[in-house]
């Protein structure tokens, strides 16, 4: 079926998605900008003479002050880099791990799932693509910080974390910061990811994921043009190195690699 046209301004314009409420979250109103609290210091990005370049995916967006790169959720500030997504998801529900899918990793479980706004691709077939072509101040988000989303994990009788739905490798720092301290208290750490990251990154953040699944789009590189402005080979490259283990969580479990239909 032929996908639907839909231009990033329609997609960042149209609605919110829905989040699953829990009384112990405050939720934030949409608005204009993302306050600092919910801002950190990027740790992927070197400083240029025209501003910064992100070098946390393969885009390595040049980013001119004030402005953001493609993923919408990091701005140069002071010729210093900021992600904008960090402890404000705009997504968080308790799933089954099988949805993620994995099939055999802690089977039976459930998997507290989070997300923010934001992706490195814009896919003209994406499911979810009301947060992941919006920014962090489009959406309705929840203030959740690492050791909430641990605590909110424990106290929902959740072996797992999972950072999912829009792209966690966007949020990387939040990601990161939660899986650590996940992994302080025994939690198992999930990403499901679309493999668009560049290689120090992905080593560094596999260090604390016990499960992956990466997906494929398609193993033409000018598909992956036309329908996700991005390209083959870095998805290759993250695919080879999660299956082979480098540097991966002692007891990490590569999972399907699905190609989307």
């Amino acid at each position: 079926m032929k996908a639907p046209s839909i231009s990033r301004r329609t997609c960042i314009k149209t609605g919110l998605m829905g989040t699953l409420g829990m009384a112990f979250i405050p939720t934030l109103a949409a608005n204009d900008s993302v306050p600092p609290k919910y801002q950190r210091e990027a740790r992927y990005y070197k400083v240029t003479g025209r501003g910064v370049k992100c070098t946390l995916c393969p885009n390595e967006c040049n980013i001119s002050l004030n402005d953001t790169g493609d993923c919408r959720t990091r701005i140069n500030r002071d010729n210093k880099l900021y992600t904008t997504a960090y402890g404000n998801p705009c997504a968080i529900h308790i799933d089954p791990v099988e949805k993620k899918p994995l099939y055999h990793f802690l089977p039976g479980s459930r998997s507290f799932s989070i997300a923010t706004a934001g992706c490195n691709l814009v896919c003209l077939n994406c499911q979810n693509w009301q947060i992941s072509q919006a920014t962090p101040a489009e959406t309705r988000n929840q203030e959740l910080f690492p050791e909430q989303v641990v605590a909110s994990s424990i106290g929902n009788n959740c072996q797992s974390i999972a950072y999912t739905y829009a792209e966690p490798l966007v949020f990387y720092e939040y990601t990161y910061d939660s899986s650590e301290r996940a992994h302080q208290e025994g939690i198992k750490n999930i990403l499901v990811s679309n493999g668009y990251v560049n290689e120090e990154p992905l080593r560094k953040l596999s260090k604390v994921i016990d499960a992956a699944n990466i997906d494929l789009k398609s193993f033409d590189d000018d598909i992956y043009v036309r329908l996700n402005t991005g390209s083959l080979e870095p998805v290759l490259r993250t695919l080879k190195n999660t299956k082979r283990g480098r540097c991966l969580a002692r007891n990490y479990q590569p999972g399907y690699s699905r190609l989307d239909r």
